[in-house]
C-alpha cells in the first residue's frame, strides 16, 4: 500500500506525527511526500530510518509555461510564478496511491 502524508510545513513534532501514523494501524509499503519541510520532511527521514522506499512530488512554482494567464502570478522581483503549483503537486500524488494522511 501507498501513503501519502500531507500537512503543514509549520508542524515539527516528530512525536505527534509518529502518533498520527500509528493511528493509521495498516502497514504500506512505500511513502509519498512533497519534498516540503515540517510534515514533509518528517514523512521522508521516517521513510529513511525504516528502508521504506519513498518518491518526493515537489511543486514546480517556476512551470509558467503553456499556463493560462489567469494561474499565473507575479513576484516581488517580476518574476513570474504558478498559482496553481501546489494543487498539481497533490493531484500528482493522489492519482498513485492507496492511502492519505492528511496532518
Amino acid at each position: 500500500m501507498k501513503l501519502i502524508v500531507a500537512g503543514s510545513r509549520s508542524i515539527t513534532d516528530p512525536d505527534r506525527f509518529l502518533e498520527a501514523l500509528d493511528l493509521c494501524k495498516f502497514d504500506f509499503d512505500c511513502i509519498i511526500q512533497g519534498g516540503a519541510n515540517g510534515v514533509d520532511l518528517m514523512a521522508k527521514l521516517y521513510a529513511t530510518m525504516l528502508k521504506v522506499p519513498q518518491h518526493e512530488y515537489p511543486a514546480d512554482w517556476d512551470d509558467v509555461d503553456n499556463m493560462d494567464e489567469h494561474f499565473i502570478g507575479f513576484r516581488k522581483d517580476g518574476k513570474p510564478y504558478s498559482k496553481i503549483a501546489g494543487s498539481i503537486r497533490k493531484w500528482r500524488k493522489m492519482v498513485c496511491t492507496t492511502c492519505n494522511l492528511g496532518y
